[in-house]
């Protein structure tokens, strides 16, 4: 039940041809995402481990994608009908960063503290 290509495609919003990303560079990136989460204790074959799985490859490709296009003065391109602007990119990527935190937390055992042996 882990994530697939069409799954990350989907969450990235690269559905239409010409794709933005191949099938290799994204499966590349749900097999990192898939051992990242394994060593970290997350079960990417339970339906929340599938969104982690899923997230993950997105932030490792959209991260890739926007390093390429960093500090550069376009922050916007259009072509035919499409659009494209990075600062809406930036934040759908700290956005999915910050869903992912919280899904891993849920994974994590509970934490307990003891003060002084109490």
């Amino acid at each position: 039940m882990a994530a697939t290509i069409s799954d990350v495609r989907l969450q990235i919003g690269d559905i239409e041809t010409p794709y933005q990303f191949d099938d290799p560079a994204i499966q590349q990136a749900l097999d990192e995402a898939a051992e990242l989460l394994s060593t970290g204790g997350v079960n990417i074959e339970t339906a929340l481990g599938k969104r982690a799985h899923k997230l993950q490859a997105s932030i490792f490709l959209v991260s890739a994608f926007l390093g390429r296009i960093k500090n550069r003065v376009v922050k916007s391109i259009k072509e035919g009908d499409v659009s494209i602007d990075y600062v809406d990119l930036w934040n759908q990527l700290e956005s999915w960063k910050e869903e992912l935190r919280d899904i891993i937390m849920k994974f994590q055992d509970p934490i307990e503290l003891s003060y002084d042996d109490f």
